[in-house]
């Protein structure tokens, strides 16, 4: 249920708002009520309501200057201005706030449910786009690790971004930002790093030649399989294994 603040400095207004329209039907509640700008501002932050009517003219602080102040803590909260002038300047500064309805006095009761009823449906939206998002990020999670593992897997070949989005269900452009958001690295940044940490391993553990690992490896290179383990590793792949030797046996 949407929580409903009302403003307006003529107490029967805010009453016969309040009190002549079934609010739950509509899946809302008054939360709040204030007959001044200064004192609708010190409540809107308590309560936190999703959507307010206010009145333009307040004393303290018009309606405007409320709801100006007001969206910097409820940037999502829908606001509905009613004013006593049919103004054009009025109208369009009501928009430029980002204010759901503008309503004339006299309002009728009719008005203001339909004013409300889409406040609350633009909230509902709100809701579920948020939830959409969510559920998004969640399958995005889960397809970037099965997106890693791929190629952790098939670290001998020479994967490609379109192949890999491909068997995680994603465009390669959509990946490719993923990427970058989750591992700070770029697509083949990582595809690298994952070779460079099996060449590491396999320079350490085996006897293999360096071409030969570089071949095992998918590139069809071996001078630029040396260059590229070099820039990583700040050594070649010759003084990489010599070094791990020197290691083992305690060399210093």
């Amino acid at each position: 249920m949407y929580r409903m603040m009302i403003v307006d400095d003529e107490p029967y207004v805010v009453e016969g708002i309040r009190d002549s329209i079934p609010w739950s039907k509509y899946g809302v509640r008054v939360c709040a009520e204030a007959y001044d700008g200064l004192s609708a501002l010190e409540k809107a932050r308590q309560t936190r309501p999703d959507i307010i009517i206010a009145d333009i003219r307040m004393p303290e602080l018009n309606g405007m200057a409320f709801i100006e102040q007001a969206r910097a803590f409820l940037p999502e909260a829908k606001f509905i201005l009613i004013s006593a002038f049919a103004e054009f300047e009025w109208a369009q500064k009501a928009l430029s706030l980002g204010v759901l309805q503008y309503l004339v006095k006299p309002v009728r009761m009719t008005e203001i449910i339909d004013a409300v009823k889409r406040a609350a449906s633009a909230l509902d939206a709100q809701e579920q786009a948020r939830q959409a998002a969510r559920r998004q990020d969640a399958s995005g999670m889960e397809g970037m690790e099965a997106a890693k593992a791929y190629i952790r897997a098939h670290w001998q070949e020479n994967v490609t971004l379109s192949e890999v989005a491909a068997h995680v269900s994603f465009s390669p452009s959509y990946l490719s930002r993923r990427f970058k958001k989750e591992t700070g690295h770029l697509f083949v940044d990582y595809v690298k790093q994952v070779k460079f940490d099996h060449a590491k391993r396999l320079l350490e553990t085996t006897g293999m030649k360096v071409y030969e690992i570089s071949a095992l490896l998918g590139y069809q290179s071996v001078q630029y399989f040396t260059t590229m383990f070099k820039q990583m590793a700040g050594q070649s792949p010759f003084e990489y294994r010599q070094k791990c030797r020197d290691a083992k046996q305690g060399k210093g």
